[in-house]
């Protein structure tokens, strides 16, 4: 399965509406999830347009997916957070880079609520506490995806890199034409780094006609690839299934707005 797009907290989501796509994909029996992103860059070894793999994360959006009454059936009450990130996938995702010749960075990504951008001190203090590159996603679908019990491979498209001592004003049409081009590398990296022929042909949507329900530009690229597998009661001794990858999205009801 392949979503573009994804719903945002600071559109005025509620988090279990931004994690919706996740538990349709956990109710089919999706155990491994690629999820990717456009995020600035705060490492100065970073340039725009590289692709970063994501190792950990820290959640600055105040919100949790997971805040309220606990299913039994979706994942436990507590999910443990200290391996988030599939390290054997991420070993097959730097493995597939040195086979295609790409530069692949790796880090932690930092998620505010947004949607302002960060300011110069904001941006001191996340490089303070260790963070490599910010964005404005991710995060809540990582933790429902965790919950989950889904195995992940975290990726992020560099878009611009934050120097606070210089600051340079970011414009929208900037970042999108740099995260335009990294829905595609990300795609190839994800299916070269697969172990079997699991990612066979990628569908994608026709412009046709006037979109009634249009993307925020913010949410460019996939939302994340999900590959079943054969049995999911015993995903161990099961390989991954061949599949087609299709291209969807879904539109919940319009966030209603706080009091």
């Amino acid at each position: 399965m392949v979503f573009q797009g994804r719903f945002h907290l600071y559109e005025g989501y509620h988090p279990r509406q931004v994690v919706f796509p996740i538990r349709v994909m956990q109710a089919l029996g999706v155990r491994t999830l690629v999820v990717t992103n456009a995020a600035g860059g705060l490492n100065p070894a970073f340039q725009p347009g590289d692709l970063m793999l994501i190792t950990d994360h820290i959640n600055l959006t105040g919100e949790n997916p997971l805040v309220g009454p606990n299913d039994p059936a979706w994942g436990v009450r507590f999910p443990d957070m200290s391996r988030v990130y599939d390290t054997a996938l991420a070993d097959q995702a730097r493995a597939a880079a040195r086979r295609l010749a790409w530069l692949l960075e790796s880090g932690m990504y930092a998620g505010p609520k947004g949607p302002s951008l960060e300011t110069p001190a904001e941006i001191r203090f996340l490089t303070t506490i260790g963070a490599d590159a910010v964005g404005l996603s991710t995060v809540q679908e990582v933790i429902a995806a965790v919950h989950a019990g889904m195995r992940i491979l975290g990726l992020s498209v560099i878009t611009n890199v934050n120097n606070p001592d210089r600051p340079t004003p970011a414009t929208l049409e900037d970042i999108i034409a740099v995260a335009d081009q990294g829905p595609g590398e990300a795609t190839t990296l994800a299916s070269a780094s697969d172990r079997g022929p699991a990612l066979e042909e990628v569908v994608t949507l026709a412009d046709g006609g006037e979109d009634p329900y249009p993307l925020d530009p913010g949410r460019g690229g996939l939302l994340a690839t999900a590959q079943p597998l054969a049995s999911p009661d015993d995903p161990a001794d099961n390989p991954p299934v061949p599949m087609t990858l299709a291209l969807a999205r879904l539109v919940p009801a319009e966030p209603k707005a706080k009091p």
